[in-house]
C-alpha cells in the first residue's frame, strides 16, 4: 500500500475564494495523486456549521471505510472555523492519526477569550504539528500552548516562465520606464488600501502627466466605486479590469512594474505579493505578517504606516531611483523560487511525516 494512499485533507472548497482554496487548487497538481480531499466550510452562500451534523456523518463513513494514516486541517483562526475543525481534530487525536494543522490567518482577539483560549490550547496539544505563516504568530500560540510543535510554513504559487520575466529583468533592460506601470490585485476593500493607491497614483500623475497607469484588478465591496472612478476623465490614469484569473491575470503582472499593497488587514503570507514577486514587480507594502519573517525590506520598498502620503512618497521614489526599484524586483524574483508549489508540496509532505 502507498503510504500516502490514505491521506485526508481537511480544506475549502477550491471553487470558493480566499488563501486556502488557492492554495489547495496550485497544490492539488503537486501533492501526491492518492490525497484526497475533505470540503467543509461555507459554500454558494450556504453555511459550512449548518452542515456539521453532515459533514460527521461522511467522515465516519470515511474512516470505516479507508484506513487513515494521516490529516491536514486548514482552519481559519475564527470561532466558527475553529469549532467546527475542533471536532474532526479530537477524532484525530482520539484515533491517534498523526495531523497537520495549518492556520493560514490570524485574529490576536480569539486568543484572549478564555473559551476559545482553552479549545486552542486543547487542538494544538498531542500527535501534531501546528503550521503558521509568520514567527510573530508562532510566538502567541506558545504563550497559550508553551508544549505545541509549530513550525513557519510557506504558502505556495505557480512560477511563471523565466523567459517571461527575463524580458523586463534581464542585464540589458534599461529601467527607465514612461510610463511607469502599477497594479493592485486583490480584493477592493477598504481595509486593503485600494483607495489609497488609487489617490497616490493621482497625486504622482498630476505631478508628472502621463508618467503613471495604475491597473486595478479584483472584486469585492469597492468594486461598483472604482469602476465608476475609471470611467471619469480626471481618471485617465486607471485601469479597470474586474476579477482575473489565468492568461488575463499572467499579462497583467508580467506588463506591470511595481506592485502596491498599503494594507490595514490582518495579513498572513499575502499570495498576491509573491506572485508579483515571481513576475519581477518591485513590491509596495508593510512589513506584516509573514511578509517581515519570510520576504523582508530588502525585497519590499516598506510602508511603515500605510497610508496615502506614504505610499505617495515611496511610489515617487522609486519612479526617481529606477536603479532601487530593479534591484528589488530582481531579489524578488530570486526569492519567489523558494515559494514554488513543487517545493512547498514536497515540504508539506515531509512534515506530515507518516
Amino acid at each position: 500500500m502507498d503510504r500516502y494512499s490514505n491521506v485526508l485533507v481537511f480544506c475549502t472548497h477550491p471553487d470558493n475564494t480566499g488563501g486556502v482554496a488557492n492554495l489547495y487548487r496550485t497544490l492539488k497538481q503537486r501533492l501526491p495523486k492518492e490525497f484526497f480531499y475533505f470540503y467543509v466550510g461555507s459554500r454558494k452562500s450556504r453555511s459550512g456549521m449548518l452542515f456539521l451534523p453532515l459533514l460527521l456523518f461522511r467522515f465516519f463513513l470515511i474512516l470505516c471505510r479507508n484506513n487513515i494514516r494521516g490529516m491536514i486541517f486548514n482552519p481559519s483562526l475564527g470561532v466558527k472555523s475553529l469549532v467546527r475543525d475542533s471536532f474532526f481534530i479530537t477524532i484525530a487525536k482520539f484515533l491517534s492519526i498523526r495531523h497537520v494543522v495549518f492556520f493560514h490567518g490570524w485574529d490576536s482577539t480569539l486568543l484572549k477569550h478564555p473559551i476559545w483560549r482553552r479549545l486552542f490550547k486543547f487542538v494544538t496539544k498531542g500527535n501534531c504539528t501546528i503550521l503558521v505563516l509568520a514567527e510573530s504568530f508562532k510566538s502567541e500560540i506558545l504563550q497559550v500552548s508553551p508544549s505545541a510543535h509549530i513550525e513557519v510554513f510557506k504558502t505556495a504559487i505557480e512560477s511563471p516562465d523565466p523567459a517571461q520575466v527575463l524580458t523586463k529583468l534581464g542585464p540589458n533592460i534599461d529601467p527607465v520606464k514612461h510610463p511607469l506601470n502599477i497594479l493592485y490585485l486583490g480584493r477592493l476593500e477598504e481595509n486593503k488600501g485600494v483607495l489609497e493607491v488609487i489617490s497616490a497614483a493621482r497625486t504622482l500623475n498630476d505631478k508628472n502627466p502621463g508618467s503613471v497607469v495604475l491597473h486595478i484588478a479584483g472584486g469585492g465591496a469597492l468594486q461598483g466605486v472604482i469602476q465608476g472612478f475609471s470611467k471619469q476623465s480626471s481618471a485617465s490614469f486607471l485601469r479597470f479590469h474586474g476579477y482575473v484569473r489565468g492568461e488575463q491575470k499572467r499579462k497583467l503582472l508580467v506588463d506591470c512594474d511595481i506592485f502596491a499593497l498599503p494594507t490595514r488587514h490582518g495579513e498572513g503570507l499575502p499570495v498576491a505579493v509573491l506572485e508579483a514577486m515571481a513576475y519581477g514587480l518591485c513590491v509596495v507594502a508593510p512589513l506584516v505578517g509573514g511578509l517581515k519573517c519570510q520576504v523582508g525590506g530588502d525585497v519590499i520598498k516598506q510602508l511603515q504606516v500605510p497610508s496615502e502620503s506614504e505610499l505617495f512618497e515611496a511610489l515617487l521614489d522609486l519612479q526617481d531611483n529606477p536603479d532601487e526599484r530593479m534591484i528589488r524586483q530582481q531579489r524578488g524574483f530570486r526569492m519567489a523560487k523558494r515559494f514554488d508549489a513543487k517545493l512547498v508540496a514536497h515540504d508539506l509532505v515531509k512534515i506530515l511525516d507518516i
